[in-house]
């Protein structure tokens, strides 16, 4: 088992709580520099095993930004992936509820303790029971809503899932604290591309390393990229860069080992800039991240596999 990788104990908690949260479990994490100490459960505790994803958003969402999080959770439906949300209002309301419609699994990471939520409970008690919603909190369980347990709350949601995707954010705020954490982390973050009018920070998260997709979750071109698949001479022509064989050269050299993007560059002397690199290996969903020091890519084996803060040594 890696160094990184936390062994999981599950405790049953005592009969000291209200029925419905004498089934609880008590997870303890240790060995992992990120992970909380303590998580309270309630519902199917197989949904932390399995393929996940995240959708995180503002509160004030567009429509836009609400269909985009409808089209995520019914594609993670169509994929047999658990969603993750944090039931604030918004887009976090939106995925759990597209989420349930499309008949996906849920996790709702709580911004409180989990005795605390009463009315949630009772709202998707069926949801609960049958095994399609886990509630999950890290904090103590009578512990009441409040601002700085949200915030706290964020990393939790990115550490569940492989993906993240956001479907808007301010410039500010929960979602983008989070998604500025996930990043430095080397988190797989994908940001909805907005449209020229838009006035939210999307296009902010896309420049800072976010992969910008499509209103179906598809990877697409940044403003950034885009503008450098072109290059103009001293006569102002525009030139079309051979961008397939671009993109194709990097690809047959990471079939054949491990390569920084500076090594990228100058074996292949491309006339991209080392960003641009970095954004399009970040895009590619074949490219795999082999070192974090300094980041290496190489063609993965297995593009399916994921890791999460939940994995479990196999004995």
């Amino acid at each position: 088992m890696s160094d990184t990788i936390p062994r999981l104990l599950i405790l049953l908690l005592p009969d000291c709580c209200p029925e419905y949260l004498s089934y609880s479990y008590l997870f303890i994490f240790q060995f992992f520099s990120y992970s909380p100490p303590l998580l309270y459960i309630k519902g199917n505790s197989q949904l932390l095993q399995e393929k996940s994803l995240a959708i995180v958003g503002s509160r004030n969402a567009t429509e836009t930004s609400l269909f985009f999080t409808d089209q995520i959770a019914m594609k993670a439906a169509l994929e047999n992936t658990v969603v993750v949300s944090g039931f604030a209002k918004g887009v976090d309301k939106q995925a759990l509820d597209s989420a349930i419609k499309y008949n996906a699994n849920s996790i709702i990471v709580l911004p409180q303790g989990i005795m605390t939520f009463i009315s949630g409970y009772k709202t998707y008690y069926k949801q609960i029971v049958e095994g399609s919603v886990l509630l999950l909190s890290t904090f103590f369980p009578k512990a009441p809503w409040r601002v700085e347990l949200a915030m706290a709350r964020n990393p939790i949601i990115y550490g569940l899932a492989k993906d993240v995707f956001v479907a808007e954010s301010s410039d500010k705020g929960g979602t983008w604290s989070g998604v500025i954490d996930g990043l430095r982390k080397n988190r797989t973050i994908y940001v909805r591309k907005p449209a020229d009018d838009e006035t939210n920070a999307n296009e902010l998260l896309i420049q800072k390393g976010a992969i910008p997709v499509n209103s179906e979750g598809i990877p697409v071109l940044s403003k950034s990229l885009s503008a450098d698949y072109e290059s103009k001479d001293n006569t102002s022509e525009t030139i079309k860069i051979d961008i397939p064989s671009i993109q194709n050269g990097i690809i047959d050299l990471l079939k054949t080992g491990e390569f920084t993007v500076v090594q990228i560059k100058n074996i292949l002397d491309l006339s991209w800039d080392e960003e641009t690199i970095s954004q399009f290996l970040k895009t590619y969903r074949g490219v795999s991240i082999t070192n974090k020091r300094p980041l290496k890519f190489t063609i993965s084996n297995n593009t399916n596999y994921q890791t999460t803060i939940f994995d479990i040594e196999q004995e």
